[in-house]
């Protein structure tokens, strides 16, 4: 995982392709970090909490998915 960025974007699309290859591990890293920086970020909640799910921690997602809405009340995807 590259550790470089101190944008917050930067780590959801690099979250995002290590989802899209099944790396759950390093996504849930890269959307943290990414919370780290701005923890307002709904997309941020939203993309851990897909990671959670497929790793098959859902009281993790569930947590995320609640925040993201909070955050983002039109955030349901």
């Amino acid at each position: 995982m590259s550790t470089e960025y101190t944008d917050a974007d930067a780590f959801i699309k690099e979250g995002v392709l290590f989802a899209g290859r099944g790396d759950f591990d390093n996504a849930i890293m890269c959307f943290t970090e990414a919370l780290a920086l701005d923890p307002n970020l709904a997309d941020a909640c939203n993309n851990r909490g897909y990671a959670y799910a497929r790793k098959g921690d859902y009281d993790r997602a569930i947590a995320d998915f609640t925040q993201a809405l909070k955050l983002d009340p039109t955030n349901a995807s």
